[in-house]
Order: C-alpha cells, then sequence, then structure tokens
C-alpha cells in the first residue's frame, strides 16, 4: 500500500465548519403584535385591581370615621345613666334603640308599614340548618349572617317537607285557640298571659318550653335535633297536646280556658338553629285553625335592669309577688336596699341596644318569611296606660275576650301579680 505523501495528516484530521449563517429575525410581525396585546391586557387588570383596592379601602376610611362620629355622638349622650332617674336617657339615646321594637306592630291591619323592618331582618339570614354559626355574635344580634337564601320575602311551607303530625289541632269554635307568646326575659310575660286567660275564660297558664335562658334553649333544641322521633312539626304537636289537654281537664266544668299555649322566649343564640326555624315553619304553615303568635316587647334598659337585679344581686326572693301577698312585696322592697346597680353605659350599652334591635329585626324577619300570624303589642302600653287599647288590639286578634269598652280598671282587677319593680333607679356607672 502506498502512502501518499501529498496529503498532510494535519489536513485530513481537520473537521470542516459550516458557514455563518446569515441571522435573521426570529419574531414575526403577527407575533409581536400578540405579545402587545398580552401587556396591554395585564397593564389593564392590574390598573382595575389598583383602582378597586384604592377604592375599598376608602370606602372602610370612610365606614370608620361616620361610626366613630356616630358612637361619640351617641356615647355622649348615654352619660345620663350616672343620674338616678333614666328618663332622662330615653329622649338622648335614639328610640328606636331602647324601645323594644323597630316600628311594626305586626298585627297585618292597613295600617302597618308591615315589610319595614322585617324584610331587614330576613334579608342577611342563612337558610343552611347544621352548617349556622352561632357563636357569641348571636347573642347580640348576629351580625355575620350568610345570605344564601334567594326566598327571602314570602312564607315559606317548610312543613311540607316533613311528615305530617300526630295529632291535629281542633277548631276554634270547640277548642281553646292556640296561641304562642313569644317575648323575652323580664317583659311581663307571665302577667300578660294570666292576664288574657282570666278576661276571655278560664285562668290557665303557658309555661316556657324552649329553656329560659340561652344555655338550656340550646340543649332543648339540641335535644329535638337528636331525637329521631321529633320532626320540624314540634312546634304543632306540642301546641296540638297542650289543647288535648286543656279540653280534658275542663270537660264537665262550667269555666272553660278560651286560650291554650306556651312561652318561646327567641333567644339569639339558637333563633337560627334548625328546629327553631323550621318550627316557626310549622307554626306557619298550619292554618285550619291557624297557631296565633303574640310577640311581647319591653323597653330595653328597663328590661335590662330587672334582668340585672335579679341576677346581679343573687336575690333569693321570687321573681313575681301575687296580689295580695305582703311578705313577697316586702322581700322586694328590702332587696332594693343592698345597694344600687351597676349598668354599662358608652360603647357597651350602645352595643347591647343595637344588638338587642338586630335580634327583634331578625324574629320578626322569621315570622313574615314562614307566614307566622302574628301580633306585636308593648309593654309599657299594656301597663304604662291609662286606657286599655293595647289589651282591646290583643283580643280583637285572637277573635275572643273584650275587643271593645274594656277600661284599665277591669284589666288590673284580673291581675295575678303585683308590680315589684322600684320607683326610683340607683345605678353605679360601669
Amino acid at each position: 500500500m502506498r502512502w501518499n505523501s501529498n496529503i498532510s495528516p494535519t489536513k485530513s484530521c481537520q473537521i470542516s465548519k459550516r458557514p455563518a449563517v446569515r441571522s435573521t429575525p426570529l419574531l414575526t410581525q403577527e407575533f409581536e403584535n400578540r405579545i402587545q396585546q398580552a401587556i396591554m391586557v395585564r397593564n389593564m387588570r392590574l390598573s382595575h385591581l389598583i383602582t378597586f383596592i384604592a377604592a375599598f379601602i376608602l370606602s372602610q376610611f370612610l365606614n370608620i370615621v361616620l361610626s366613630t362620629n356616630e358612637l361619640t355622638k351617641m356615647s355622649s349622650a348615654s352619660t345620663a345613666l350616672k343620674s338616678d332617674n333614666l328618663h332622662t336617657l330615653r329622649y338622648e339615646v335614639p328610640q328606636e334603640l331602647v324601645r323594644g321594637y323597630d316600628g311594626d306592630d305586626g298585627d297585618g291591619d292597613e295600617d302597618d308599614d308591615e315589610d319595614a323592618g322585617a324584610i331587614v331582618g330576613a334579608k342577611n339570614e342563612d337558610d343552611g340548618d347544621e352548617d349556622d354559626d352561632e357563636d357569641a355574635g348571636a347573642i347580640v344580634g348576629a351580625k355575620n349572617e350568610d345570605d344564601r337564601n334567594s326566598k327571602k320575602n314570602r312564607p315559606t311551607n317548610i312543613a311540607n317537607h316533613h311528615k305530617p303530625t300526630k295529632c291535629t289541632l281542633l277548631a276554634e269554635d270547640e277548642a281553646p285557640t292556640p296561641v304562642i307568646l313569644m317575648a323575652h326575659g323580664r317583659s311581663g310575660s307571665s302577667i300578660t298571659w294570666e292576664t288574657l286567660t282570666q278576661l276571655t275564660g278560664k285562668k290557665n297558664t303557658a309555661y316556657e318550653k324552649n329553656g329560659h335562658d340561652p344555655l338550656k334553649s340550646e340543649k332543648f333544641f339540641n335535644e329535638l335535633k337528636n331525637n329521631k322521633r321529633k320532626s320540624h312539626q314540634w312546634a304543632v304537636e306540642l301546641m296540638c297536646s297542650i289543647q288535648k289537654q286543656h279540653i280534658e281537664t275542663d270537660a264537665g266544668n262550667d269555666e272553660k280556658s278560651a286560650i291554650v299555649g306556651f312561652q318561646w322566649k327567641p333567644h339569639g343564640i339558637t333563633l337560627s338553629h334548625e328546629y327553631s326555624k323550621k318550627g316557626l315553619g310549622a307554626v306557619g304553615a298550619q292554618q285550619d285553625p291557624p297557631i296565633r303568635a303574640i310577640y311581647l316587647t319591653r323597653n330595653r334598659i328597663d328590661r335590662k335592669l330587672s334582668n340585672l337585679r335579679h341576677e346581679e344581686q343573687n336575690l333569693e326572693v321570687p321573681a313575681h309577688c301575687e296580689v295580695g301577698d305582703e311578705e313577697c312585696l316586702r322581700q322586694h322592697e328590702k332587696s332594693f336596699e343592698k345597694g344600687g346597680i351597676e349598668f354599662p353605659v358608652g360603647k357597651d350599652l350602645l352595643l347591647m341596644l343595637e344588638g338587642e334591635r338586630k335580634l327583634d329585626q331578625r324574629l320578626r324577619g322569621y315570622f313574615n318569611r314562614y307566614g307566622v300570624k302574628y301580633i306585636h303589642v308593648e309593654y309599657e302600653k299594656l301597663y304604662k296606660s291609662d286606657n286599655a287599647d293595647e289589651w282591646m288590639r290583643m283580643f280583637k286578634f285572637l277573635g275572643k275576650g273584650p275587643s271593645e269598652n274594656l277600661t284599665m280598671e277591669e284589666v288590673r282587677s284580673a291581675y295575678a301579680y303585683a308590680p315589684t319593680g322600684a320607683q326610683k333607679r340607683n345605678l353605679r356607672e360601669r
């Protein structure tokens, strides 16, 4: 084999290189346009986000300023509690916070502004059941209700979703009228009920069935929920049982009960409970005969004072004194000698009153949403008036008792309990 000397070994081992390619643009005009459009969209979204955040911060700042000014203005008025006389306070603190209701008397007459406050109460309610977030906020009005129910402002026939009641209510012309007395504690519910029954027929008692205080009320509704034998018709079944019991008791007697029923305490912590709301739904759905509800309210400051006097001082005297029981009345008078009552003022007072107002709205919202046939009456018009107009309104609503020409002398003669409140308040600012 002959070696070719003309070929250089070095040259034969060299790696050939590709000729340099001329640089050309990688981005076409169309691609560049798309990038520009994407950048513009991003900038627009960023601009909208910045604008939204700025508007939100500004609105929150304005709300804080307005709320602070309002609280400051009302807080200065609440210092009137330093005085022994609370009447001054009632004219300085906004009346919609102090009085026991929010303006609607709820009896369905043409002269009522029926839904003005009730729809507000129903507006922010959660239509869920087990997932209701019942916490401390619920006690003062449950400010943070969900708005998930789209069918707010019309009666809801909830009872149709559940099995029929085991007991059947009898017609009003052959049996006592079924009535629920809805009232907070220390609102005069006991004397009101016994006076109503005394003036319509045989006197009887309406017992508190859902618990006197929030904890007992929560236990009551939870036991209903956990008892498979109980349905959402519990209130109708209970009313039917009470009516049947009175019919059997009154059999053979000349004097018979004209109205029968039970007391329902509307505690904020349980008002949105599944068995509370749907119990009201069953009451509203019961139409033949209807179950009537009386919603009794009292001046919120007077009611708070009464509660504090019985709770903070740990009184060992009865909550009520029967007419003529002088010993009981002396014990109540002596209890006032133990000292004054510490009453909240300033922001604490305003928060309490606002919470009570929202709870009132929420309850009346439920009445209207579920179609409950109810009337609202005021303690002050029942017991501090020179006429019996408020009593006659109730009798007309019930369809039994003296609905005209009734005097306060006749009403007072039917009282089962004597007044136990002090004429002069002895308060300490807290």
